[in-house]
């Protein structure tokens, strides 16, 4: 995925947090340009319509104001939104402010990668399906398919037969309703790319799960647990639990 011509800006009132994250960003992801870094809610409302990012990197409790304040004042702003914050109590607001992803501090490298990869698939998609596009795909509420890679190219399965898919490293299973398991060389971040807009929700960092086939929640330890269409049990992430929980509607 190339990342050459995104602009982000990071607004956090504290300078360790403005400096790791434009770090990471570049780490991972050097085509990245880091536009500004700003350290107040009144000078990014003035900057952001000025800048016209791509993606904001906004954390939730600031000095003069909040992450949400922020917004109210960036009604026409059409980039997204990545909170990052130390406060685990504001993620069914930001799911309801449409925000890309929710990311809480400390940091950590590999979901702060895996944010930003997601968001950066979104803009990927917006930007293709804009009107005067060259070409556009067939829907995929038409063609609900994928291909799984084998020794000679690819099988294709209809996503509503697959279950769940379980991380091994860099190595991914895929669980079936009717055919066996499926074990091949791709991270669980390439089936979450892939599957996400069929209803698929990465509950745990060693789980993507197909949503149809979720049949129960059961509070436990963090997260808690789902069980699934197969009587499998995964544990959730206590990140992911107001995410799938308002996915289903529950409060």
């Amino acid at each position: 995925m190339s990342t050459q011509g995104y602009k982000v800006v990071i607004v956090d009132d504290e300078e360790d947090a403005r400096e790791i994250i434009a770090l990471l960003l570049n780490d991972f992801f050097p085509g990245i340009e880091v536009a500004e870094k700003i350290s107040s809610i009144t000078h990014a409302a003035r900057l952001i319509p000025i800048i016209n990012p791509d993606i904001v990197f906004l954390d939730i409790e600031m000095g003069d104001g909040t992450g949400f304040d922020l917004l109210e004042r960036l009604p026409g702003f059409k980039g997204m939104i990545i909170f990052i914050t130390a406060f685990d109590n504001y993620a069914i607001k930001a799911i309801k402010a449409s925000a890309a992803d929710y990311i809480l501090k400390p940091l950590n490298r590999d979901e702060f990668r895996q944010a930003v990869n997601k968001t950066l698939g979104k803009l990927e998609r917006l930007n293709y399906e804009k009107p005067g596009a060259a070409t556009h795909p067939v829907s995929p509420a038409e063609v609900r398919k994928i291909g799984i890679p084998n020794l000679t190219g690819y099988t294709f399965v209809d996503v509503d037969t697959i279950v769940r898919c379980e991380a091994d490293g860099n190595y991914s299973t895929v669980y079936f309703t009717k055919i066996p398991k499926i074990t091949v060389s791709k991270t669980l971040s390439h089936f979450e790319n892939d599957l996400k807009k069929f209803g698929f929700m990465r509950i745990h960092h060693k789980h993507l799960v197909n949503l149809h086939h979720v049949v129960n929640y059961s509070k436990g330890k963090n997260g808690g647990y789902i069980t699934m269409s197969d009587g499998s049990e995964l544990e959730v992430s206590a990140r992911k639990k107001p995410f799938l929980l308002k996915t289903f509607a529950q409060r």
